[in-house]
């Protein structure tokens, strides 16, 4: 009876997580992350990925607007 108990325990513990999938944590990916700055002593920036070309053309135009050709 004890070996049950030992065992259910182990098995309830493995699948509850408590030991860990042995693979290594991953930081989350944010496929479409942009970071967009207009600081007052410097240029304005853009940075990152947006989901479609006729969104990157649109703030890519936004960003012309500021004065700054986006690379």
């Amino acid at each position: 009876m004890a070996a049950v108990v030992l065992i259910g325990g182990g098995a309830a513990a493995w699948f509850g997580g408590l030991f860990g999938t042995g693979e290594p944590e991953l930081p989350v990916a944010v496929p479409f992350a942009l970071v967009i700055a207009d600081p007052e002593n410097a240029p304005a920036t853009a940075s990152g990925f947006v989901p479609s070309a006729q969104m990157q053309e649109t703030l890519s135009a936004r960003i012309r607007d500021l004065g700054v050709n986006p690379v």
